[in-house]
């Protein structure tokens, strides 16, 4: 599994299935009371075990102090020593108390038996501004083992300092009143420093320190990935503006859940996400005629105000028509702003792996990637024969010998009077030509009946139209040409049973043919539909049958079979 770099206080777990598959898990000191232990399994964590020779507790700002911050009156004009400045106002943190002479800030971190992680890592705070051996070399180390007891990873921070009480110099600079203070350093600085370490089958974390220790300091932001027993990771970079690296999008899944995280890092926050998932490729995202995406009409978005840092979706593979083995093609974009001092300083549009990805097909630079969904699996038989197309495949221009030019070539004739889909005691939409399919697919948006009789409708050139039915309209639709084609042209597909005939083995139509499953369909879409499957159900029944042979291709036979 890939490393996930995480940002600091913002909750960025996974969801996770029956857990299956690797989970990101961050640790919330604010189940324990302020200056009560944090230590032993399962305090502050359900899977985490926090051990100390000192008495590790949970610190909060304006709290019993375990370190001063900002460093007054030295570096700024306000009065006073604040305890704890600076340190995660969300989940808290953690330091030990006692003297200085006791504080020896050594920790072990270990997990629930039989777990292992892949990467772990926290935040250390205030380190550098108080030397009290007025050492001039500093060390200090994280490493991670495994079951063998062998060394994963290691992360050390060692630096010379001018060696006073206070140091003002050092190969960070002046410590005292900037890199080793908690609220005045920078990410990476000692006084704001983020521990981390990744590997295979992680089972304890030690963080030790040696030379030059800076006994008043904090930590927060503890964070680690749980490894699964099977899924697959992908991870892309964020990019805004067209070049600007402002994060990354992390996709995973196991052997039934798919979820995208967004993270942003530095002064870049979000405040908008828009997500399009499908697995037929770029022709399938709701975009214009022109190839430029419909941002407005992807099927997942959140908004935020206040900004955040982190963003997550997840999902049942039967939500998105997706399986082990298929490739998921992902469009994530993304608001971010930059925030300086409170105040918003920049804005810009970003797109995971916009840096680099693969374009939409329209005069922009919006992207996509794909996403390998790999886990254990029961092997599957593919069916021979049979040929399916997407709706994105049905809506697409003649070119070549792709759908497009099929569908002109055989609409008039296998559908002499026009498509017409929806019910007769309801509503229905009439398809009258090829031309008025093309304009028509793909459509997006919510899984619904019709509320009017339609007659060669589509939302021209306008992004925010939304399509009567929603996506439900437009999979019918290609449900409809897939399973008429079969029956009306030999050459369509060389099985000699016909895809209507089919059989559904798994999900809300198991059991049903596919003939059957169009039936319902059309009754949910005109509304005359009494039975218990709902829109969503029959919209992701119709899907997976439209992604089941595209192009002609053979299939895993673990949702139809003849």
């Amino acid at each position: 599994m890939k490393r996930t770099q995480l940002t600091f206080g913002i909750a960025a777990a996974l969801c996770l299935a029956g857990g299956a598959f690797a989970q990101i898990e961050t640790v919330d000191f604010t189940t324990v009371a302020a200056g009560a232990s944090v230590e032993g399994l399962g305090t502050v964590h359900t899977d985490l075990n926090i051990q100390s020779p000192g008495n590790a507790v949970r610190i909060v700002a304006g709290g019993a102090a375990a370190y001063g911050a900002p460093n007054n009156p030295n570096c700024h004009d306000i009065a006073g020593y604040p305890p704890n400045g600076c340190i995660d106002a969300v989940y808290g943190g953690f330091s030990q108390t006692g003297s200085d002479g006791s504080k020896t800030h050594r920790y072990t971190f270990t997990f629930s038996p039989g777990m292992t992680v892949s990467d772990f890592s926290l935040r250390m705070l205030d380190y550098g501004d108080y030397n009290p051996s007025k050492a001039d070399y500093h060390y200090a180390r994280m490493y991670a083992v495994n079951a063998s007891d062998g060394v994963v990873d290691e992360h050390i921070l060692d630096y010379w300092s001018d060696g006073t009480g206070n140091p003002t110099d050092s190969a960070y600079g002046n410590l005292l009143c900037g890199a080793g203070d908690a609220c005045d350093s920078q990410p990476g600085d000692p006084g704001n420093w983020t521990w981390s370490v990744a590997g295979e089958g992680i089972v304890r974390i030690e963080l030790e320190f040696g030379e030059g220790l800076d006994p008043k300091i904090g930590f927060d932001s503890v964070a680690f990935t749980v490894d699964g027993p099977c899924g697959n990771s992908t991870t892309v970079d964020l990019c805004a503006g067209q070049n600007i690296p402002v994060g990354n999008i992390t996709v995973e899944n196991d052997d039934e859940t798919l979820c995208v995280v967004y993270n942003t890092t530095g002064d870049w926050y979000i405040t908008e996400t828009h997500l399009s998932i499908n697995t037929t490729g770029v022709e399938d995202f709701p975009q214009t005629k022109s190839g430029n995406p419909k941002v407005g009409q992807f099927e997942h978005k959140h908004t935020f105000d206040p900004p955040v840092q982190v963003d997550e979706f997840c999902f049942l593979f039967s939500d998105l028509g997706i399986e082990v083995g298929d490739t998921a093609y992902i469009a994530a974009h993304a608001v971010v702003v930059m925030i300086v001092d409170g105040v918003i300083v920049q804005e810009e549009t970003a797109w995971g792996d916009g840096c680099e990805g693969e374009g939409f097909p329209g005069n922009n630079w919006a992207t996509y990637f794909s996403h390998l969904i790999e886990c254990a699996s029961d092997e599957c038989e593919p069916l021979e024969g049979f040929r399916t197309q997407t709706q994105g495949g049905w809506g697409t221009g003649c070119n070549g010998d792709n759908p497009g030019c099929y569908r002109d070539a055989n609409f008039a004739d296998c559908f002499p009077g026009g498509l017409v889909v929806g019910c007769q005691d309801g509503f229905t939409f009439t398809l009258t030509d090829s031309a008025s399919v093309y304009n028509l697919l793909p459509t997006g948006g919510t899984p619904s009946a019709l509320d009017a009789d339609y007659v060669d409708f589509w939302c021209e050139n306008n992004p925010d139209c939304d399509e009567p039915g929603g996506v439900l309209l437009g999979q019918v639709v290609a449900l409809s040409l897939n399973v008429g084609f079969d029956l009306c042209d030999p050459d369509f597909g060389s099985s000699p049973t016909n895809l209507a005939d089919l059989y559904i083995l798994e999900g809300p139509c198991a059991g049903l043919t596919v003939g059957e499953v169009l039936d319902i369909a059309n009754q949910i879409l005109g509304g005359c539909y009494a039975g218990a499957i709902t829109a969503s159900e029959i919209n992701e029944c119709a899907s997976k049958i439209n992604e089941a042979f595209v192009d002609g291709d053979g299939a895993n036979d673990c949702y139809l079979d003849n």
